[in-house]
C-alpha cells in the first residue's frame, strides 16, 4: 500500500507523452480523456497518501513533477494548436524553472524537502481546471471563450503570486518553520 501513490504519480508522468501523442494524432477530445484520467489519478494519489500515511520522499518529488509536466504538456499542445499565445508557455515555464531551482536550493540548505502551500495548490487546481475548458473552447464552450481565457490568465497570475508568496514565507518569513510544519501535517 505504501508505494501506490508513487506508482500513480509515475503513471501520470507516463501519461504525458500519451497525452501529447493523442492530442496531435487522434483528437484533442481524446487527449482530454487522458488529461482528465491523469487528474483523477492525482486526486486518488493524494487521498491514498494522506489516508494511509503513505507519504514518501520520492512521492513528494514525483507528485508535483507529474502535475507540472501534464499542465505544461497541455499548454505546449494548445500553443502549437493556436489556442494559446506562446507567452503563456514562457511565463509558466519560467515560473516552474524558478520554483524548481529555488526549491532545490532551499531544500539543500535546510536538508529537508520544500512543501507546497494551500495557495499554490489552489493555483494549480485553477490552472488544471482552466486547461480542461480549453479542450472545448471551439465547441460547446465557444460562447464562453473570453471567460475561459480570463480564467486561464488569472490562474497564471495566481500561480506567480503563489510562487512569490511562498518564496517570501520560506526565505524571509519568521513563521517559515510553522508554515512548513503545517504543510507537512496536511500532506
Amino acid at each position: 500500500m505504501k508505494y501506490i501513490p508513487n506508482i500513480l504519480s509515475f503513471l501520470r508522468l507516463l501519461l504525458c507523452p500519451v497525452f501529447v501523442w493523442g492530442f496531435f494524432n487522434l483528437s484533442p477530445v481524446w487527449a482530454f480523456g487522458v488529461f482528465a484520467f491523469a487528474s483523477v489519478l492525482d486526486i486518488i494519489d493524494g487521498f491514498v497518501a494522506r489516508k494511509f500515511n503513505c507519504i514518501t520522499v520520492l512521492g513528494k518529488i514525483l507528485d508535483p513533477v507529474a502535475d507540472k509536466m501534464l499542465q505544461l504538456s497541455a499548454v505546449v499542445c494548445f500553443t502549437i494548436n493556436g489556442v494559446l499565445h506562446w507567452l503563456v508557455i514562457f511565463v509558466l515555464g519560467l515560473k516552474e524553472l524558478t520554483m524548481l531551482i529555488g526549491g532545490a536550493i532551499i531544500s539543500k540548505k535546510r536538508n529537508d524537502m520544500v512543501y507546497s502551500n494551500k495557495f499554490g495548490k489552489i493555483a494549480s487546481f485553477m490552472t488544471s481546471f482552466s486547461l480542461c475548458t480549453l479542450f472545448f473552447i471551439n465547441d460547446f464552450l465557444a460562447p464562453f471563450k473570453t471567460a475561459i481565457y480570463v480564467l486561464l490568465y488569472l490562474s497564471v497570475i495566481l500561480s506567480i503570486i503563489a510562487m512569490v508568496q511562498y518564496g517570501l514565507i520560506t526565505v524571509f518569513g519568521k513563521g517559515e518553520q510553522a508554515e512548513i510544519k503545517t504543510e507537512k501535517s496536511e500532506t
